[in-house]
């Protein structure tokens, strides 16, 4: 190899590795992925003192990890909510239609496949893939479907603001003890919760059906989720 192409090189590999440091997190203005002329929301950023969460692919593609806002629970609840709000999506409605109005799709695949551990793929605005699984019901998939939207509003706009190029990846199995992905878990969990069960609507049903069963079919989620939103919500649940 030539001086001058070691040089040239030596560039390419320099400009690649200053992408993959981790950047400064600093309080920004983040607009949704959907025509919105008025609402914007200040998600906080902190300076994450772990390695990059970036990964080169063997098709050279560069992708990166949700990594967390850092915002409040409160904060990721009202978000969500107004989310809900301006696209016009009411407890129960179709998520498949909201995905394709949003420019993604949905595709079933097995869990177990060794081929395919990604949970979402975003590869552009306007154009990501969620994945869920052919052994799960109708009602656990709504909330995956909610969850893996949340890692697309709030964890894919700083990617694409930083480089529009870099491509954004969720992976189904997340390493329990690495602080930063449980938090971007978490943030994905409350943004999925508060979609599909709006603090207001809930609570009004509840006022009329204490039964947490019929409550979990008026928003088509499961039990589970039903109750762990009333908790939240400081609500009673009756054995």
């Amino acid at each position: 190899m030539s001086q001058r192409q070691k040089s040239s090189q030596s560039r390419v590999n320099k400009s690649r590795a200053l992408i993959l440091l981790p950047e400064l997190r600093k309080p920004v203005k983040l607009k949704p992925f959907f025509p919105c002329k008025c609402f914007l929301i200040v998600l906080f950023k902190q300076c994450h003192n772990t390695r990059s969460r970036s990964i080169l692919s063997k098709s050279e593609t560069l992708l990166k990890t949700p990594m967390p806002t850092r915002a409040s629970k409160n904060a990721v609840h009202n978000y969500a909510e107004k989310l809900a709000e301006k696209l016009d999506f009411e407890p129960g409605a179709s998520l498949q239609a909201l995905i394709k109005k949003l420019g993604g799709r949905l595709e079933i695949s097995d869990p177990f496949a060794e081929d395919i551990d990604e949970s979402m793929h975003v590869k552009g605005k306007r154009n990501f893939t969620i994945y869920i699984s052919n052994f799960t019901s109708d009602r656990r998939d709504r909330f995956t479907i909610a969850h893996e939207l949340g890692h697309y509003l709030l964890h894919y706009p700083p990617i694409l603001k930083d480089n529009p190029k870099v491509e954004m990846k969720a992976t189904r199995w997340v390493d329990e003890t690495d602080k930063d992905q449980m938090r971007a878990e978490w943030e994905a969990n409350w943004f999925a919760a508060a979609f599909l069960m709006p603090e207001k609507a809930f609570r009004a049903k509840y006022g009329h059906h204490v039964d947490i069963g019929e409550i979990a079919d008026h928003f088509k989620v499961s039990v589970s989720a039903a109750k762990i939103r009333a908790q939240s919500l400081g609500l009673d649940i009756a054995d």
